[in-house]
């Protein structure tokens, strides 16, 4: 029974011994019994690698290869170009495109000069416009030439007010018989409009604001061979025109080809009963006023 008692205290004092001790053990790092620390420290010097023998010495710094070097300068934008070419002639017809067949045939007489013309309905005139406008901002600077018979009279004085709201210069707009009484404005030039005071579509052209340009307005009320339906087909009216188109363009004033003897005969008759002119009348283009300043 001593025996026994003697047993069970030394395995109390035991127990006691490790429960006590067993945080300290917890908190040291695991070691294998058969490594000790000063073996598991040589080990880890000799897994390090030594430094070479002349890394102790500082090796001098290559000197940074000597490229030659060019300074180029940056490009300076330059302004948008002006450019030039043909001159940009418009002629609008009147109703349905039926009643104005004379611009047609004053596009193929203005060919034959050497003056290209571009004919279009009257109501596609805010449209040429809006294309004259971006030719114009991106730098094309050509003489401008607007004309019109009818409705295409009054369109043509139109398509020049929307060119002056862009402030894009016209040198010159003819209209033949306009239905209305439009006002040119401050961007055109020379301005010139044939006409008939006794007829029902006896428009006249007036001056707009800003205007300081050339007007005139032809009045063929004396001519007993024109109407409002063949005003713009007239060969001496034609021919006028073309002259005017041609100066306006810079190409002076161009004579007109000689017309058929019948033709002719018509004309001097025509020629006699319309209004004296100061600038004087000739075979080329019926008598016209003088100009409005």
């Amino acid at each position: 029974m001593r025996a026994a008692g003697i047993g069970a205290a030394t395995v109390a004092t035991l127990f006691a011994a490790v429960t006590a001790g067993g945080t300290a053990w917890a908190q040291e790092p695991y070691m294998p019994q058969t490594v000790s620390q000063a073996q598991m420290n040589a080990a880890g010097n000799a897994q390090k690698p030594k430094p070479a023998a002349d890394a102790k010495k500082p090796q001098a710094s290559a000197a940074p290869a000597q490229t030659a070097t060019r300074t180029v300068s940056a490009p300076v934008s330059a302004p948008a170009a002006t450019r030039t070419g043909p001159s940009q002639v418009f002629l609008l017809k009147g109703l349905a495109d039926v009643f104005s067949s004379g611009m047609d045939a004053l596009a193929v007489k203005l060919a034959r000069q050497g003056i290209p013309a571009r004919v279009a309905s009257h109501a596609s005139s805010d449209t040429l416009a809006d294309e004259v406008i971006a030719c114009y901002r991106a730098g094309v600077r050509t003489p401008i030439i607007i004309a019109g018979h009818s409705l295409g009279a009054d369109a043509a004085v139109s398509m020049s007010q929307r060119l002056n709201d862009a402030k894009v210069p016209v040198s010159l707009v003819i209209t033949f018989g306009p239905v209305g009484f439009p006002r040119v404005m401050g961007n055109v030039t020379r301005a010139v409009n044939y006409y008939q005071s006794n007829s029902i579509w006896r428009g006249q052209i007036l001056k707009g604001p800003g205007f300081h340009g050339s007007l005139a307005n032809v009045d063929l009320d004396k001519a007993a061979d024109i109407n409002h339906f063949n005003i713009e087909k007239a060969d001496r009216i034609q021919a006028e025109a073309i002259n005017r188109i041609a100066a306006a363009i810079g190409g002076g004033t161009r004579k007109a080809p000689p017309a058929a003897p019948a033709a002719a005969a018509a004309d001097s008759a025509a020629m006699k009963n319309s209004p004296a002119s100061p600038e004087g009348a000739t075979a080329a283009g019926p008598a016209a006023p003088a100009e409005q300043n």
